[in-house]
């Protein structure tokens, strides 16, 4: 049993692309090459500039840095956004960015129960993509892989959820588990149901969602049934999905608009069989 699900929160652009010191496709979709020093990576840019300023702050954050990073196409630009809970700070978050013209298109979100004090573009198995290196505020360094823990290949994205999830385990473990946001079925989630029957997707929300519009589209031959919609640990909805591998859309319950954890539970129920006497 596998499920294969798309999950989209209408809200803030998402676009996803990939710098690369190797090959990628460009927007004309020829190749090109991308190396990880292009177009000012590494300038520090004033947070008075920062993008996303007056969201963070109305959720209760706080920039902390704002610097040049490679964008995925020669030329372009990109930067990384990080940003803590005013204050002290015990958690917070890393935005990248691409830079259309005077726009600021929100290409990937981070979500930690720590505070990000850097983040560089660095090599770290060297497969010509490059991968992020973040520092927290207690001197622990984190490696994020590209196409293992994140992915900036794809379509545009829709909303404020961070896209670090958890989720329960893929259908192939030697594949990477990309939670999707954008209908796109390869970076799909695409989970065994586990324990009990059940497969679920947990997103970190910390600016709140501006709308909740779930879409779900199963693989052929599946037969998710039941769901379970929890806002900050509090179950606020069930729905039944079709069986149909038809894209499904459901308006969630207005609770996780502003809840800072939103997590779908999505259970396989085996059809029902009638026995009729003759």
């Amino acid at each position: 049993m596998r499920l294969l699900t798309a999950l989209l929160f209408v809200g803030l652009v998402f676009s996803c692309g990939k710098s690369s010191e190797g090959e990628r496709k460009g927007e004309s979709g020829d190749k090109v090459e991308v190396g990880v020093e292009s177009a000012g990576a590494g300038t520090v840019l004033s947070l008075d500039d920062a993008p996303f300023k007056d969201v963070l702050a109305q959720a209760g954050y706080e920039p902390v840095s704002f610097n040049r990073i490679p964008a995925p196409v020669p030329g372009k630009k990109g930067s990384v956004l990080l940003y803590k809970a005013k204050g002290r700070g015990k958690d917070g978050g890393i935005l990248y960015f691409e830079e259309r013209g005077e726009t600021h298109s929100l290409a990937w979100h981070w979500y930690f129960d720590w505070v990000p004090v850097s983040a560089e573009p660095v090599e770290v198995n060297e497969d010509g993509l490059w991968d992020l290196r973040v520092e927290s505020k207690s001197g622990e360094v984190v490696d994020f892989i590209h196409d293992e823990t994140f992915t900036l290949f794809g379509g545009e994205r829709d909303g404020r959820a961070a896209l670090n999830c958890n989720a329960s385990e893929p259908t192939d473990p030697e594949s990477p588990l990309w939670v999707c946001f954008d209908g796109d079925t390869s970076t799909a989630w695409s989970s065994n149901i586990g324990e009990h029957d059940k497969a679920f997707v947990q997103w970190h929300t910390p600016f709140g969602l501006t709308d909740g519009i779930l879409t779900v589209r199963a693989r052929a031959g599946n037969e998710p049934r039941d769901c379970e919609v929890r806002a900050d640990g509090e179950v606020v909805q069930h729905f039944e999905l079709q069986q149909t591998v038809d894209e499904q859309v459901i308006q969630l319950d207005p609770k996780v608009r502003t809840a800072k954890t939103v997590k779908l539970i999505i259970a396989w129920k085996p059809p029902t069989i009638h026995f009729v006497r003759s």
